[in-house]
């Protein structure tokens, strides 16, 4: 009676998290303008399904798994802003489900209640919980494939029967219990290569993911009974038949130095910056002590906690192994931002958990305080990420372009590619054209015959201005607007500038 009581706590304090979780991610879903990435989503989900399905071959694709399923998504629900975010936020709450079955099968119920309510107040993962990108998909899937991969290795002996009952009663139950033994290892190896496979196919350093299962799946097998070496064989043998398409233009890649974009970042600060983002969100405005307590409270889960020195071997080698391996990476190929980790978060939040729990046994004031803590920096780094815009703010500069301007005026994108995401909010006929590609050390002289042709005749042109150094880094189309037409208005948006010149 008390075990069943105790079961049905569990399950209504399950559904009290994920609702919890829920409701965080779908009460701002669309706080924060859709941003140029979120829009070639949209633009790449719903292109010619030749175009789409073209993409799983071609050098330079990011995700084409996550465009293909966006495609079947945006077809049963549109592409409103809500729409397009939701399937994220459904991932996100799914992840926050799988981070519970997966901390309560390494570290216990108690863990796995305050591992999942760091999930679902995760101010990182909220955040992209509320974009159109694949994220929440690779976290959903690598908890459930390293979930898989646990529940296959270390599934539980078949029992001897030691029940009373005749010789044949006996054998045919234990061949029972054999068969669905076997049954089940197949099921958990065969949902850990599909999710496996989902994963990598969504973005292109989720491969990181397979070496990661490959060292988890030799710590956990130490010592195991059963022969799960050979499901794990299996299995890995069968990830590579779906990988070979990526391996043959990714690989390459990794050996060829190349410029990307991205700054170099040393691995102590890949992992600050990585931390940072699961402890306090991307709002840069809590301060570092955030991350300080988050690493203390690792450490003491490191050295303190009571799991199993093989559970935390596997959690440390989930949280450090993927950053060391960009790391080495981007020595040749700079290609760090911190959301390329997000699967990483269960086995940060994890620690953290474990952490919180050995402070309780320790002194419970101490593990309360604790647990409040993270839960207060948590809930005020998701605060503050959504009380104001972070994102460029297309929707609001449409808005005021829409109020302000006359049929006849010019529109100038710098950069040009934006000129999507001004699209997405603005439908009525308009006249444009794109800014000077001028970084490749175009002379004002050049720019000045580039710019009178394109103003020839105009009595008003508008410029729109969003990350204008990734085309013209010394800002000369708009300077040569400044010295040749008169700015009659300049209005501010986060990451937008609307300029209005007159001629």
């Amino acid at each position: 009676m008390q075990v069943s009581r105790h079961k049905e706590l569990a399950r209504w304090g399950t559904l009290g998290l994920l609702a919890l979780g829920f409701a965080l991610r779908v009460f701002t879903l669309t706080a924060q303008s859709l941003w140029r990435d979120e829009v070639d989503a949209l633009r790449f989900a719903t292109a010619l399904l030749r175009q789409v399905l073209s993409t799983f071959t071609q050098v330079g694709w990011n995700g084409p798994l996550y465009f293909f399923v966006l495609r079947g998504w945006i077809g049963l629900t549109g592409s409103s802003e809500f729409a397009l975010r939701y399937f994220s936020l459904l991932l996100g709450v799914v992840a926050v489900a799988l981070a519970f079955v997966l901390a309560r099968r390494l570290a216990g119920t108690a863990t796995a209640f305050l591992c999942a309510t760091f999930f679902a107040v995760s101010p990182y993962f909220i955040w992209y919980s509320q974009e159109v990108k694949m994220y929440t998909l690779i976290l959903a899937c690598a908890t459930l494939a390293i979930y898989a991969l646990r529940r296959a290795i270390c599934h539980p002996e078949r029992s001897e029967g030691s029940l009373p009952g005749d010789a044949e009663t006996l054998r045919r139950s234990a061949a029972q219990n054999d068969t669905r033994t076997r049954l089940q290892s197949v099921a958990w190896w065969t949902t850990f290569v599909v999710a496996t496979t989902i994963a990598f196919y969504s973005h292109i350093l989720a491969a990181l993911l397979i070496p990661v299962e490959m060292i988890l799946a030799l710590t956990w097998g130490v010592g195991a009974r059963r022969r799960w070496w050979i499901g794990a064989l299996a299995s890995f043998a069968c990830l590579t038949l779906p990988y070979l398409p990526l391996m043959l233009w990714q690989l390459p890649l990794v050996f060829q130095p190349a410029q990307t974009g991205y700054s170099y970042y040393p691995f102590d600060r890949m992992l600050i910056v990585t931390l940072n983002g699961f402890a306090a969100g991307i709002s840069g405005k809590l301060p570092d002590f955030t991350l300080w307590l988050a690493g203390l409270l690792i450490l003491i889960g490191v050295f303190l906690s009571d799991a199993a020195w093989r559970d935390k071997a596997a959690l440390l080698a989930w949280l450090l192994l993927p950053p060391l391996a960009l790391y080495l990476v981007s020595l040749n190929r700079p290609i760090f931002t911190d959301r390329y980790l997000i699967w990483i978060g269960p086995a940060f939040y994890l620690f953290v958990a474990l952490g919180v729990i050995a402070l309780w046994r320790l002194w419970k004031p101490l593990g309360i305080a604790a647990m409040a803590a993270m839960i207060a920096i948590a809930t005020t780094g998701a605060y503050l990420q959504a009380a104001e815009p972070i994102k460029s703010d297309f929707r609001g500069a449409v808005q005021y372009f829409g109020a302000h301007r006359a049929p006849d005026d010019l529109v100038i994108f710098q950069i040009p590619h934006v000129r999507y995401t001004f699209e997405y909010y603005y439908h009525k006929p308009y006249t444009w054209v794109e800014g000077p590609f001028t970084n490749y050390g175009m002379s004002d002289a050049q720019v000045d015959e580039q710019m009178r042709p394109i103003v020839a005749g105009r009595k008003t042109v508008w410029l729109v201005a969003s990350e204008m150094e990734m085309w013209d880094s010394k800002l000369q189309v708009w300077k040569w607007l400044e010295a040749h037409g008169r700015r009659t208005e300049e209005k501010v948006f986060a990451q937008v500038t609307l300029y209005r010149y007159e001629f």
